[in-house]
């Protein structure tokens, strides 16, 4: 596949219409891709598109376009991303001129003008880790594939990012972490202390508070939405060459949806 053409932020208000398309991933999970898109003559044409799990849209006319975004309604999923969101950065940021949060902002109360818009640190991560097939993934037949030693890594891997310090609970890995705190004079043996502790630390986090059906619940319902920023990430590039780089105004919005809430977090290209 050829590298996406640059995304003009002079033209961005052209892409005045909205189109959803579920894209399947080399892991056999699939997420939503929500395009901005322009009416031409003869096509519905979409941004260019720079997002590693998307590509661009064009369909010739006639052609139907519509929105379905999914709408995260479980329970114990909603109530991680409450517990676990930045609340108030939002409200601390949205002064910020160097940064793209008021676009984002107008963006998303653009598509739901209701919700209110809280900033999830790392959900890119959460949906690129699903996208992967670290949480769940599928053979060509459609069925589910059987965890792989380093997939089972990743899942204990997120799953502690939550929850790392309540291992200390259990005194095994309290005092696996007061030896390697305490090893002193000799880093070798204190690199091993951590490892051992941090193994254990790992294992007990995922083994009570397993977390891979809330990370495929937000996998499932996340959303890509490729769109333009006016400050570009490329400056030096315009200095050498005399012209920006494609992706110096192309960014994404990734974002989960509940009844009351949308969960986002930008990205960009460097």
């Amino acid at each position: 596949m050829s590298r996406p053409k640059a995304v003009n932020i002079k033209t961005f208000p052209l892409y005045n219409k909205l189109h959803t398309e579920i894209v399947k991933m080399y892991s056999g999970v699939k997420m939503t891709t929500l395009y901005p898109i322009k009416e031409t003559n003869e096509y519905f044409v979409s941004l260019e598109v720079w997002a590693y799990c998307a590509s661009k849209f064009k369909r010739k006319k006639p052609f139907e376009l519509k929105v379905n975004l999914p709408i995260i309604s479980d329970e114990k999923t909603i109530a991680f991303l409450e517990e676990h969101c930045s609340a108030d950065w939002v409200a601390k940021n949205i002064n910020n001129e160097r940064s793209n949060l008021k676009e984002t902002i107008a963006l998303l109360k653009n598509i739901f003008p209701d919700k209110e818009a809280v900033f999830f640190y790392e959900l890119d991560s959460i949906i690129s880790a699903y996208n992967h097939g670290s949480f769940i993934s599928y053979d060509e037949n459609g069925e589910v594939e059987k965890q792989r030693e380093n997939t089972i890594e990743k899942c204990k891997y997120y799953t502690h990012k939550y929850f790392r310090y309540e291992s200390h609970q259990d005194p095994i890995i309290k005092a696996a972490y007061d030896e390697y705190h305490n090893t002193k004079g000799n880093e070798k043996l204190k690199d091993t202390k951590l490892k051992i502790y941090h193994n254990l630390s790992q294992d007990y986090s995922y083994e009570k508070f397993c977390l891979d059906d809330v990370f495929i619940e937000i996998g499932k319902n996340s959303v890509c939405y490729p769109v333009a920023f006016k400050d570009n990430t490329a400056e030096w590039s315009k200095e050498k060459h005399g012209k920006l780089l494609g992706y110096a105004h192309a960014g994404e919005i990734f974002f989960v949806v509940t009844p009351t809430k949308i969960y986002f977090q930008t990205t960009r290209h460097y």
